[in-house]
């Protein structure tokens, strides 16, 4: 999903981040890699509560990737709604946005929600998260979902 935006209103940053997070959300969702990897800029820099972590190759995305569906999947998870909090363009190819996770089966919340920081860069015109900050407490890639803390 292509997102397009010539404006840098607070209101354009959060409709882009949303269109953003829906779109990953489906490509996890649906188990769709080809359309998962054009939302991720590599080098992509992820940090937890637990740790600094750094996924450099296609390859290392894709097992990452692979690993986060499943777990996803073990975990019993059909649905991934992520809300916007904030978000405001740095510059016209820069997003910084914050928002919240809730991972549900049906209605039921599979982990407590949790939060997440990403700097998103528009390159050749597709948005790219290059980095994300969020409040779970893994120690590796890929990120399992489960160290989450109820706050």
């Amino acid at each position: 999903m292509l997102v397009s935006v010539n404006s840098t209103s607070m209101a354009d940053a959060e409709a882009v981040l949303a269109s953003y997070l829906d779109a990953v959300a489906i490509s996890v969702l649906s188990d769709r890699f080809d359309n998962y990897v054009a939302h991720v800029q590599l080098p992509f820099r992820l940090v937890t509560n637990a740790a600094q972590l750094q996924v450099e190759t296609p390859e290392d995305l894709q097992d990452g990737f692979d690993d986060y569906v499943s777990s996803l999947r073990d975990m019993g998870v059909s649905e991934m709604k992520r809300d916007v909090t904030h978000a405001i363009f740095e510059c016209p190819d820069t997003i910084v946005g914050a928002f919240q996770t809730r991972l549900l089966d049906g209605t039921k919340a599979v982990i407590p929600a949790f939060f997440s920081k990403i700097w998103l860069k528009r390159i050749d015109g597709q948005w790219r998260g290059t980095k994300i900050v969020n409040t779970t407490h893994d120690n590796r890639w890929p990120v399992l979902m489960h160290k989450v803390h109820s706050p």
